[in-house]
């Protein structure tokens, strides 16, 4: 069963129910990842006008936060 979401203009769909099965197209550019991520470089995309893949925020939840 396809799931479809709609997110500030784009439409991501995940047709295999895996997790990471995620895609969109943002600015022309197929993106895959899983659904937060795929998130977050659409409102990158819709607040910054700039492209920013899925993978460039993996790691930003998990990082320790400095004062």
């Amino acid at each position: 069963m396809k799931k479809r979401i709609f997110h500030r203009g784009h439409n991501i769909e995940n047709a295999t129910g895996d997790p990471d099965g995620w895609k969109t197209i943002i600015n022309g550019r197929p993106v895959a990842s899983k659904l937060t991520l795929v998130k977050k470089s659409i409102d990158w995309w819709c607040d910054m006008k700039a492209f920013m893949p899925p993978e460039k925020f993996a790691g930003v939840d998990s990082q320790p936060q400095h004062a």
